[in-house]
């Protein structure tokens, strides 16, 4: 369905990802009739993934995701990792450090209490 209303200024962005749409109508390589069988399968099995992907696109699609998260990740390691309490921090001072942000920082801030 296209909209009956197209706003000028967003035209120049959005022709390219028309005719993409349009041109590929009807030769993608899913099949929905495989589609639907995978879905009805997966809903019946014991452990259905909370994800599924269904076709080649989807799958590589996801993988290149993955790859990149796990690139992210990896660089970002120890920033992610040091904003942990150190271990030997005792829960009398994390009890401390929740007071004092919650008295500091400002009204309207609840901190879990310990």
């Amino acid at each position: 369905m296209l909209a009956k209303r197209e706003i000028a200024e967003y035209k120049p962005a959005l022709d390219p990802v028309r005719a993409y749409f349009h041109g590929n109508a009807g030769k993608q390589r899913g099949d929905p009739m495989k589609a639907v069988k995978a879905i009805m399968d997966v809903a019946d099995s014991d452990n259905p993934p909370l994800h599924l992907l269904l076709g080649a696109a989807a799958w590589n699609r996801m993988k290149g995701k993955l790859e990149q998260w796990r690139t992210e990740m990896a660089q970002y390691k120890d920033v992610t990792l040091g904003a942990d309490f150190p271990r030997a921090v005792t829960a009398w001072c994390r009890r401390w450090a929740i007071v004092f942000t919650t008295r500091f920082a400002g009204p309207g801030i609840n901190a879990p209490h310990i």
